[in-house]
């Protein structure tokens, strides 16, 4: 999206002379340069502008579009007048003698682009202006719109930015958050609801969590809220230049501390009082009461009796939404049929003489305001005053005006009381909103998924999924938003995930690392490097030194005890502990050291059948009954031909590699008793050679297992930092 945004829809086109057009008194053509205004009152064609008693000239075209010229070479982003319509080039690569088409080097806009502008528009809008320029820009891609949350139209003005920037500040204006799916430009917040609930331990979903405090958004108490300041009498509120609160100056929230309030002020400056149009679209399903507003058709509605499916339509239980055009009565005259009060009526008039204005928001006219010039009661008639649209045109005109359905509301004038008082209860709205969301503290968690419980649940996790979260230590129980998920390449269900409750992400978090709670699981991350499999204490060690027999029941004879041994080289290991295992992790908790759970993975081996074989470790656990007991740890692999079957077994007989005819029993290594509150793994998979001043071999660590080489994967850990 990094393409710049520019406006070719909002801006009326003066339609180039046509001499088979007949014109009348007002129309307006650009001609040699010019813009010229048909003054006669006798319509006629075949008359080319000029000074006479039939034309006068208008304005210069300063932003002239020059007319396509076949000997000229365009490059991309040149315009030009070709057939009446403006054509853009689009091509990447230069041309001369292309005729302007619709196609691969040029494509039409309907005026000259215009990359300063401002405009008034809805998020749908605006996502169409997005999608639009993408399209513009990626010819061969086809963007479209997607969600886009309801709201009433505000303005942006946008100077030379790119798309990615404009939506950005789009999602900011609407306080909301934008997305792109594929080619969807979506604004909104990103929510899907889930049945999930997650805490910290055993089945509850995360192995640790890290509490953030979100510094950016500080916690309020009690809320200074002001609107806008448009459409307000002086003596409002004691002179307040502001709409404020009904009947008050602050709101407090349930929770606060009246000794040491948490102030703050929010000013909202779209919200003053006018006219109001419906946000929400029209969902037949859905039972409508006397004062809601739908959107259909394009139009604004309002429910005037109570309707279910009944499609808005002028009647019995529909009517145009006030600041509705009911009736385009010419080029400078409308009807809204169910305006309530008389804009021009001197008591609404501004102390220092201002003209009422009219300021559509739907529309060709979207944006300008348009003094008021006449008012008829009886039929509610309004008469509005051309204006210059700051291109050197007028509008509106005969064939670029209002239309049936335009949305448009009043301002330079006082509104009566009663939209006064439906303005401050939605201000009132807003801030009961705010301090919903702000009163309390913000706080949002990080932390590393169970991957045993993701697994054994085909549980994903997405942005955007909410989740109710539990934390006991500080009694939180809410819903809260993943805002960041940070996923594993090769194992499907190993990932992190970060967590808030904010009503749209920030830019920034600033983390406090605050405790983890006490019921800590150990999980693998990569090679065994566990904390059961790390911390290998001497005592430890030594346990597996007893435990340690020949699996293949013939190589190694005896166990000898020297007190230095003097040699040439040597080997550590058998032929059959050479065998490859991916995935299988392990994982056991400090609450309950005696079970022992562990995750899927794979067993290759070429040292049991002539060729290679790899089994399919199914994921499982076990539970030791007796702190005191040590146990083997084997994968036992189905020896039938064509069988991938194989488990992790606990067992406290020593098995050989081809022990019997069903199984090969591949000894993983030993599970230590309980010790300092923990049992531990000693693996004896692989080999260690050492010849000279070479040692190859997979892992090498400390004592304490916080700092090691994983020679296998390329990783040194030193402390908590991995690289």
């Amino acid at each position: 999206m990094n393409f710049q945004l520019f406006d070719n829809t909002t801006i009326s086109v003066v339609p180039a002379y046509n001499p088979s057009t007949t014109y009348s008194q007002g129309d307006v053509v650009s001609y040699h340069t010019l813009h010229w205004k048909y003054i006669s009152s006798t319509p006629t064609s075949w008359n080319a502008p000029a000074e006479n008693e039939y034309w006068a000239i208008k304005s210069t075209i300063t932003s002239y579009v020059p007319p396509y010229n076949s000997a000229t070479t365009y490059t991309y982003g040149d315009t030009v007048d070709y057939n009446n319509n403006y054509f853009m080039h689009i091509g990447s690569v230069d041309t001369a003698g292309v005729a302007p088409v619709e196609g691969e080097h040029w494509t039409v806009v309907k005026t000259a682009p215009m990359w300063d502008f401002s405009t008034i528009l809805t998020p749908t809008r605006y996502a169409q202006l997005i999608v639009d320029n993408m399209n513009r820009a990626r010819p061969n891609q086809t963007w479209t719109v997607g969600y886009c949350i309801p709201a009433e139209p505000k303005e942006s003005t946008f100077s030379n930015v790119k798309c990615l920037d404009a939506a950005s500040s789009i999602a900011e204006l609407f306080e909301t958050e934008f997305w792109v799916d594929g080619y969807s430009v979506n604004f909104g917040k990103l929510s899907n609801v889930t049945s999930i609930t997650m805490r910290v331990g055993k089945g509850g979903g995360f192995t640790k969590v890290i509490r953030n405090e979100v510094t950016e958004s500080r916690k309020v108490t009690r809320l200074i809220a002001l609107g806008g300041e448009a459409n307000l009498l002086g003596t409002y509120r004691n002179g307040s230049k502001r709409l404020m609160l009904p009947n008050r100056y602050y709101l407090d929230a349930d929770n606060i501390d009246l000794s040491s309030p948490l102030e703050d002020t929010q000013t909202w400056d779209d919200v003053y009082p006018c006219m109001q149009h419906a946000t929400e679209d029209y969902d037949p399903t859905k039972t409508y009461y006397a004062g809601n507003q739908v959107l259909y058709s394009g139009y604004s509605w309002d429910c005037i009796a109570t309707a279910t499916g009944v499609t808005p339509t002028q009647g019995a239980y529909w009517k145009y939404s006030e600041g509705t055009v009911t009736t385009a009565v010419s080029q400078y005259k409308l009807i809204d049929k169910n305006l309530t009060f008389d804009p021009l009526d001197m008591q609404y008039r501004m102390t220092d003489g201002t003209i009422p204005k009219v300021k559509f928001f739907t529309g060709n006219l979207a944006g300008y305001e348009f003094p008021i010039t006449g008012y008829n009661n009886t039929t509610k008639q309004i008469t509005i005053e051309q204006i210059s649209d700051g291109t050197n045109s007028l509008l509106p005109t005969a064939s670029y005006g209002f239309k049936l359905g335009d949305r448009f509301g009043f301002v330079d004038l006082y509104m009566p009381a009663s939209y006064v008082a439906k303005a401050e209860q939605r201000l009132l709205a807003k801030a009961q909103e705010y301090l919903e969301k702000y009163s309390k503290d913000q706080i949002s968690y990080s932390g590393d998924v169970d991957e045993i419980w993701a697994t054994n649940g085909n549980i994903e996790l997405h942005i955007g999924d909410v989740i109710h979260f539990v934390d006991a230590d500080f009694n939180i129980s809410l819903d809260y938003r993943i805002i960041k998920v940070t996923r594993s390449l090769t194992r499907q269900y190993k990932y992190s995930i970060e967590l808030s409750t904010l009503p749209y992400i920030p830019s920034k978090i600033t983390s406090i690392t605050n405790k983890v709670t006490q019921n800590e699981t150990y999980i693998e991350y990569n090679g065994l490097n566990t904390k059961m499999s790390k911390s290998k204490t001497f005592l430890g060690a030594r346990e597996a030194i007893d435990m340690a027999f020949d699996p293949s029941g013939s190589y190694f004879t005896d166990k000898i005890k020297p007190l230095i041994v003097e040699t040439s080289a040597l080997l550590v290991g058998t032929e059959q502990q050479q065998y490859q295992v991916t995935d299988l992790s392990f994982k056991t908790y400090a609450s309950n050291p005696n079970l022992i759970e562990w995750l899927a993975g794979t067993l290759t081996d070429s040292s049991v059948e002539e060729s290679e074989r790899t089994w399919n470790i199914v994921s499982g656990n076990f539970t030791a009954t007796d702190d005191n007991q040590t146990y083997y740890c084997y994968i036992r692999c189905v020896r039938t031909s064509g069988s991938t079957s194989a488990i992790v077994l606990f067992d406290t007989v020593q098995h050989l590699t081809e022990e019997g005819n069903d199984y090969y029993y591949f000894l993983l290594g030993s599970l230590s008793s309980v010790k300092n509150g923990m049992r531990q793994l000693y693996t004896s998979k692989g080999f260690t050679f050492i010849n000279g001043d070479t040692i190859v071999t997979g892992t090498i660590q400390s004592e304490s297992g916080e700092t090691y080489l994983d020679l296998k994967n390329g990783i040194t850990h030193i402390g908590s930092t991995e690289k």
